[in-house]
């Protein structure tokens, strides 16, 4: 039966006749919201499901600014796409062309929608038709917003803050930067005003602490922006989880901690008044994520509709899978966790992963394939980045049990003592382990994310160390290759290089992330998106690097910020991955909610 999101809200039919009711719901109020007198006293607040094909499961969400009808992605049997919903008709129409699609987002007269895939970002006419590139963006940038005067902004995560482009293509422009000197993390989920009067996005800071902020107009009107001003104050408003959107009615609506949530805000003042109300209790998304900024499973259009995902604030569960080389997939067991980071032991015989437990807790579990599974660590709440030793015998992984997060190595047994192998003033995550070589990461705040390794009982040495990102590291099977993730190009690609040293050699072709290498050692693996890829790898007499060819594009769980590999490859060359095992949940229809 339908659920009552709000005291006062209408419930209206069950799921089993959605199908004919929602259609002639959704064409009376586009009428009656283009055709109302002005009432006498506020209409009684309503809700209803919208009755979307059962196997679609719904990520995110877009509603046109005339709230005739609402885009999405939707997952079917791990390959996502966009899909409309008129909100006079009873069936979406998929939109050809935009497969592996996330964050869409509608142009302001409703005739377009924009949208990232394929470390890109498009357009797309609403009603279907041939997909246009805008320029290059990372696949998982966090969102976009497309303004009145025909640019778009949106969020990269690789560093730069917001950036802004022409609807119609050309180079991004820098339009804010992150103020790390303030504890900023990333820039993210920006939305323009109405007649551009400013931008509202979220800012991620140290500690999780996401918070809503509001620029004015003068953040980098003039084109190209300096550091000078493209570092504006920003007005911080309060906690958020995801993006905000302003309505008419003169609020900001937005998710946080499980709510969907108004606050009342003034477009003159850019200041928000008095106190947030939550307009539906239960709204599906996460506080991690996307640089920290988090994610909310909603959309409004500017007037009174707003389209949701009723659910829980957490990251869906998952089941381990054995995938071929062609996409088919087959579960390891049928156990269902938040996992993470799964790592095969040497022999292939057992699974080092990591489990989320309560909002922010991980720990490292070891998974027999042969059945049975048990847990590895306690102490410490986030313990992440499981390694295994070349012979199987020891896990290096991250841990914060001692304050800062190290490297620490333990035995790959319930029982046995962890020691701590890397102390420096950053924070370190293991990523590979060939013969007595460790690779890792280290974050600062000085010099963002750089690769080092640790040889034996010696101290520890940069490897890849620029103003680039560098993270995802893993060593060839020899030990004597490197490949890793670096936005040393702008984009996220992936790179390989002797650890001995040399200039390094680009791998990817138009983005990738989260490389691994074939156990022969002569391909490496790489995501573009949902796409797994394979490329040839030569390294006897020299270094040689063959064309990219696509194995399948499913959507199997990806690392959020593609700091490390989350899969696997197998001995016997199947890929170890994640798929969710949430069941589908059908999008709800709110309009007419309560006001602060």
């Amino acid at each position: 039966m339908a659920t009552d999101y709000n005291s006062g809200i209408v419930p209206l039919v069950p799921r089993a006749l959605a199908a004919i009711v929602v259609g002639l719901a959704f064409g009376a109020f586009a009428t009656w919201t283009l055709t109302r007198p002005k009432p006498s006293r506020p209409a009684p607040p309503m809700a209803f499901e919208a009755g979307l094909p059962a196997q679609h499961r719904v990520d995110a969400l877009a509603v046109s600014p005339d709230a005739r009808r609402f885009a999405y992605v939707g997952e079917i049997d791990g390959v996502t796409a966009l899909y409309v919903r008129a909100l006079d008709q009873l069936e979406p129409q998929r939109l050809e062309g935009t497969e592996g699609a996330r964050a869409p987002f509608f142009s302001p007269d409703g005739e377009w929608l924009a949208f990232f895939a394929r470390d890109r970002l498009w357009r797309i006419p609403a009603a279907g038709g041939r997909v246009a590139e805008v320029c290059d963006a990372p696949a998982d940038s966090a969102g976009g917003s497309w303004g009145p005067d025909g640019r778009i902004v949106f969020a990269p995560l690789d560093g730069r803050g917001l950036v802004r482009v022409d609807a119609t293509g050309g180079e991004p422009r820098v339009l804010t930067t992150i103020n790390r000197e303030d504890g900023e993390i990333a820039h993210g989920w920006p939305h323009v005003l109405p007649d551009g009067v400013g931008i509202v996005l979220t800012i991620a800071r140290r500690g999780r602490d996401a918070r809503l902020a509001v620029l004015g107009p003068e953040a980098g009107d003039g084109g190209e922006s300096t550091a000078a001003d493209a570092r504006p104050v920003p007005k911080l408003l309060l906690p958020a989880t995801g993006h905000a959107q302003y309505v008419s009615s003169g609020h900001l609506v937005y998710g946080f901690a499980g709510r969907l949530q108004a606050l009342a805000f003034d477009l003159e003042t850019l200041e928000s008044r008095g106190a947030p109300m939550t307009i539906a209790p239960e709204l599906t998304g996460s506080p991690r994520g996307f640089g920290g900024l988090g994610v909310s499973r909603y959309a409004a259009s500017p007037g009174d509709l707003v389209v949701f995902v009723p659910g829980t604030q957490e990251d869906p569960p998952s089941q381990l899978v054995w995938v071929t080389r062609d996409g088919a997939s087959a579960p390891v067991s049928d156990v269902s966790a938040r996992h993470q980071t799964p790592r095969l032991a040497p022999r292939g015989d057992r699974v080092a992963v990591v489990v989320w437990s309560g909002m922010f807790g991980r720990d490292i579990w070891i998974h027999e394939l042969t059945g049975g599974r048990v847990r590895l660590t306690g102490e410490g709440s986030e313990n992440h980045s499981p390694v295994w030793s070349p012979d199987g015998r020891e896990l290096a992984f991250a841990s914060n049990r001692a304050g800062p997060q190290n490297v620490y190595v333990r035995p790959a047994l319930p029982r046995g003592a962890a020691r701590r192998l890397i102390v420096t003033g950053g924070t370190h995550s293991p990523a590979s382990w060939r013969r007595n070589t460790l690779v890792f990461y280290e974050v600062t705040a000085e010099a963002g994310r750089d690769i080092w390794q640790h040889e034996g009982r010696g101290d520890a040495t940069p490897v890849v160390a620029t103003a680039a990102n560098e993270r995802a590291p893993a060593l060839s099977p020899d030990g004597r290759w490197l490949a890793y993730t670096s936005d040393a190009a702008d984009a996220d690609d992936v790179y390989v290089r002797s650890l001995a040293g040399g200039d390094p050699v680009r791998v990817s072709d138009a983005g990738g992330t989260e490389p691994v290498w074939a156990p022969a050692g002569d391909e490496i693996f790489y995501r573009q998106g949902d796409r797994m890829i394979a490329v040839p790898i030569v390294t006897d007499p020299a270094l040689g690097v063959g064309h990219a060819t696509v194995l399948f594009e499913r959507a199997y769980e990806r690392d959020p910020g593609a700091n490390v590999a989350n899969y696997d490859v197998a001995p016997d060359g199947r890929f170890l991955m994640l798929r969710r095992v949430d069941p589908p949940v059908d999008a709800w229809v709110l309009f007419n909610w309560p006001r602060p």
